[in-house]
């Protein structure tokens, strides 16, 4: 037996990620450029850009995880 809510949950997941992830990774990208100590992660380096990069997507993954956890809460009410 299928879960009658499974559009309620698939179309707003697959929506929000396409709308929000690209945004949402280059403003955490920026904000994390300018925060990221200097002397571990020299300015220009590789290695400053991967880490924003990475610190980027765990915000976005975060964020996801936080909101559709809400939303699936509130669905199952």
């Amino acid at each position: 037996m299928t879960n009658p809510n499974r559009w309620a949950i698939f179309f707003p997941t697959i929506i929000t990620i396409m709308f929000v992830k690209g945004p949402l990774e280059r403003f955490s990208h920026e904000i994390f450029m300018k925060i990221i100590p200097d002397r571990k992660f020299p300015i220009g380096s590789d290695g400053r850009a991967k880490k924003a990069e990475m610190l980027g997507e765990r915000i976005f993954r975060l964020i996801i995880n936080v909101t559709f956890v809400a939303l699936l809460y509130k669905i199952l009410l």
